[in-house]
C-alpha cells in the first residue's frame, strides 16, 4: 500500500496517538520520580513559611489594618501551599505504581500507534487495547487522586480528563472508519 492511498483519518489518529503516547511516557517517568519532588516542594514551603512567621514577629505590627490584612493574607498563602503538600502516605506509593503503569501502557500504546500507522491487520486490535488501557489507566488515576487529595486532585488531572475525551473520541472514529486498508 503507498502512502498516498493511506487514509487520512489513519495518518491523523496515529500521529495524535504517538504524541499522546509519547507524553506518558514523559508524565509515567515524572510521576515515579514526583514523591520526592512533592518532598523536597513541602520542605522548601515549610522553610519559606517559618521564614516570613520569623520575619513577621521580628518586625513591630503595622498599626494600619490594610498592612495587617494584606500579611494575615500572605501568611493564609502560605499554609494553604503548605496544605497542599499533605497526601496521604499511600498516594505517594500509588504514584511510583501508576508512573509504572504509564510507562508500560504508553509504552505499548506508541508501539500500537506505529503498527497502526504501518496499515498493518493486527494494528486494530492493538490500538483498541491501547486506547482501552490508557483510558482505563487514566480514570483510575483521576478517582484515586480525588479520593486523596479532593479538589486539588481536579485541578492536577485536569490534562489527564482532557486526555481521555480526546482518546475517546480516537477510538470512536477507528471505530466507526473504514478498514479496509489494512490488509498486511
Amino acid at each position: 500500500m503507498t502512502t498516498e492511498k493511506k487514509p487520512t483519518w489513519v495518518t491523523a489518529v496515529a500521529i495524535i496517538a504517538i504524541i499522546f503516547s509519547s507524553f506518558g511516557i514523559l508524565g509515567g517517568t515524572q510521576e515515579i520520580m514526583m514523591p520526592q519532588m512533592l518532598e523536597f516542594q513541602k520542605k522548601m514551603f515549610s522553610t519559606m513559611t517559618e521564614e516570613f512567621k520569623r520575619e513577621m514577629e521580628n518586625q513591630p505590627a503595622p498599626s494600619d489594618p490594610a498592612a495587617q490584612q494584606i500579611q494575615q493574607s500572605v501568611m493564609d498563602i502560605f499554609e494553604m501551599i503548605e496544605q497542599m503538600f499533605n497526601f496521604p502516605d499511600w498516594y505517594k506509593s500509588w504514584m511510583v505504581i501508576s508512573g509504572i503503569l504509564s510507562l508500560l501502557i504508553n509504552g505499548f500504546y506508541l508501539y500500537a500507534a506505529i503498527i497502526f500507522m504501518q496499515l498493518r491487520r493486527k494494528a486494530i486490535p492493538l490500538i483498541y487495547t491501547a486506547f482501552g488501557l490508557s483510558i482505563a489507566l487514566g480514570i483510575t488515576k483521576v478517582v484515586v487522586a480525588v479520593n486523596a487529595l479532593s479538589a486539588f486532585a481536579m485541578f492536577m488531572m485536569s490534562g489527564g480528563l482532557i486526555a481521555i475525551v480526546i482518546e475517546l473520541v480516537l477510538l470512536i472514529v477507528v471505530l466507526t472508519s473504514r478498514k479496509d486498508c489494512f490488509t498486511n
